[in-house]
């Protein structure tokens, strides 16, 4: 959803200038298996999204199941062909060939399975010594997390103070508990949404212009270094003044 809309703005704030007689042939289509959009954000959320990508005319086919992707042709479940010039291929990804070869616990989407220390699991349900695993790869037994970079950050927080208590052989920490901070999507034109979940003394939701203002702040916080969140906001007010830097053929 993000890509679209940053892709819709990359078209209409800069291509539509240099291009404008090429514009007209440009469509963006969304497909998605699931019932709806954004599934993990709240529905009325979810709906806004709709509601502004079809006023900017972007399509979105939702329960649609891609069957095969030959040169330039979509090919559906439901044998009918798509036409397309640029695909791009935003699902899921499978476990690597090292995440299947490892002796251990498996889920069905073969993660591997680790306690609430993140310790991989045996196949006896053991923890296996000095080995851990987070992020996209592992699920903790009995409390399955969404894949999404904040429950790998935390996890990565949780791995560092516990590793650094064992060297130092303090007493280890409480098991690894996450704290979920939020949603936020992209969605084009200057806009946003946040899902707040149910945070004390906070709205619900966020969308529109607000909700990008703390989107990009998000960002900027969660950049690596100094020198990113000096070198970022550049870029972005660059970006603002002279448009995207776009090469010419």
């Amino acid at each position: 959803i993000e890509f679209a809309a940053e892709l819709h703005d990359f078209i209409k704030d800069d291509l539509r200038r240099l291009y404008p007689t090429l514009i007209n042939k440009a469509q963006i289509t969304v497909y998605d298996v699931a019932e709806k959009i954004l599934g993990s954000f709240d529905s009325e959320l979810a709906a806004y999204a709709t509601r502004k990508f079809a006023r900017e005319g972007i399509k979105i086919r939702t329960r649609t199941f891609i069957q095969q992707v030959r040169k330039n042709t979509l090919v559906l479940k439901d044998g009918s062909e798509i036409p397309f010039g640029v695909l791009v291929w935003a699902t899921g990804l499978t476990a690597t060939p090292l995440i299947r070869a490892v002796e251990a616990t498996h889920s069905k989407s073969m993660r591997l399975v680790t306690d609430e220390y993140l310790r991989v699991l045996d196949k006896d349900g053991k923890p296996i010594e000095d080995v851990f695993a987070c992020g996209d790869c592992a699920e903790i037994k009995d409390n399955l997390l969404p894949a999404t970079a904040q429950v790998a950050s935390q996890q990565g927080i949780f791995l560092r103070k516990y590793l650094n208590a064992l060297a130092k052989g303090s007493p280890e920490p409480k098991p690894f508990h996450y704290t979920h901070m939020g949603s936020m999507a992209y969605i084009g034109g200057w806009q946003a949404i946040m899902d707040l979940g149910q945070g004390k003394n906070l709205p619900k939701s966020i969308r529109g212009y607000f909700a990008w203002l703390a989107w990009r702040s998000a960002y900027l916080y969660k950049s690596v270094s100094a020198r990113n969140m000096v070198l970022i906001p550049i870029t972005w007010f660059l970006t603002f003044v002279f448009g995207r830097d776009i090469s010419k053929f």
